[in-house]
């Protein structure tokens, strides 16, 4: 990676160099947490320690922590704990990642009844959309607290009052994977009932995630077993993943305030020189956006084309999500209103607060292989 400089940590980040000795520690410390001779009970303790550690830092300690083998799996349980039964509702909205709108849709094609918030252009949730759908019918609503795509911040204490002054018993569960330790988070004052979280976006393993539930919440396995993670999620515990998860969570949320600052700059600073390059771009990141995710768009050029182009410079970017690559579209730039021209236009750059850029050079780089795409396609038109 030190060849590459690497804009896609949206998708995954570089994990800390201590976790090399998380895992030392681990090496020598392997027991299973289920067994009860001393030794395991002590890894047990370890874990039911990170467990508390993350609830602290997070503002959840009226809650409690279910850890998974990643994002995916903990949004897949919250929306498997709703019993729809066929008269209630199911409310996500339209540019949720596809760990969440794909659950949705298999929900709405074995016969549940799904409703799909708009956003506005800014890829936004609307909080008179969400008054006007939510119902006395309505189970349980599924807002991400930051998009994937394009950074844009959904105000969930607001969504969350607003839905819990039309019906109190309706669960609120919110995907904040690419909010933890990037802007704060209190589960507390957020006022959501469950909130998922994930390792390998704040410079931890993959195959670690954990979803946090409030307490009286009630909520469905999906794996059963042995009956670990109180019953909620079977498997012997990834031990490793675990201690790391609660280690980077307590140090990007720690270093959060700094962080952010650092990257609002970065931020500033290369949109500016793009600027001055005379590059015409839209930006789909709004002012209400995280500023570790930016979203740009370019006229009659394929974003995937300047991707490749990028790479030839060991510049690394994306065209959006990493989990939804493969798709000839973009679910979430449409749900915006972007036409197509500017959709397969589009690029997505994502920031680490633990790497250091040349953001002239970037956007000098990115300048001139529109430059040279553009007049490609002007030669071919011509």
């Amino acid at each position: 990676m030190d060849n590459f400089i690497y804009l896609d940590n949206a998708a995954t980040t570089k994990p800390f160099a201590e976790l090399s000795k998380i895992y030392e520690d681990y090496s020598s410390n392997f027991y299973n947490p289920s067994a009860v001779y001393n030794p395991a009970v002590n890894v047990k303790v370890l874990i039911e320690d990170t467990r508390r550690s993350i609830c602290k830092a997070l503002g959840g300690e009226q809650g409690n922590i279910i850890f998974t083998s990643g994002a995916t799996e903990a949004n897949n349980i919250a929306l498997s704990s709703i019993n729809l039964r066929g008269k209630y509702n199911l409310i996500v909205s339209l540019v949720e990642h596809p760990a969440i709108f794909n659950k949705a849709k298999q929900l709405q094609n074995a016969g549940e009844n799904i409703i799909y918030a708009p956003t506005d252009n800014n890829g936004t949730v609307r909080l008179n959309d969400i008054k006007n759908l939510v119902s006395d019918k309505t189970a349980m609503v599924s807002i991400m607290h930051v998009n994937n795509e394009t950074g844009a911040i959904n105000d969930i204490k607001q969504i969350c009052d607003v839905i819990k002054s039309i019906n109190p018993k309706t669960v609120i569960h919110v995907d904040g994977v690419q909010a933890v330790g990037k802007i704060k988070v209190d589960l507390q004052s957020l006022g959501v009932d469950m909130y998922t979280i994930s390792a390998h976006k704040i410079n931890g393993p993959k195959g670690i995630g954990a979803l946090w539930v409030k307490k009286g919440i009630k909520i469905n396995p999906i794996v059963y077993g042995g009956g670990q993670e109180q019953g909620y999620r079977s498997g012997t515990e990834n031990v490793f993943g675990i201690l790391s998860l609660g280690y980077c969570i307590g140090k990007v949320v720690a270093e959060q305030e700094q962080n952010y600052n650092k990257i609002q700059l970065i931020k500033n600073a290369f949109l500016q020189q793009l600027t001055l390059n005379n590059v015409q771009f839209k930006l789909n990141s709004g002012n209400n956006c995280s500023p570790y995710i930016i979203s740009l768009s370019f006229n009659n050029v394929r974003g995937e084309v300047l991707l490749h182009n990028l790479e030839s410079h060991n510049i690394l970017i994306s065209t959006g999500s990493a989990c939804s690559s493969k798709k000839p579209d973009n679910r979430t730039l449409k749900a915006m209103g972007l036409n197509d021209n500017l959709i397969m236009g589009s690029i997505r750059i994502s920031f680490s607060a633990y790497d250091n850029y040349d953001v002239n050079n970037i956007a000098d780089t990115i300048a001139t292989e529109l430059k040279n795409l553009q007049k490609i396609i002007r030669g071919n038109n011509g």
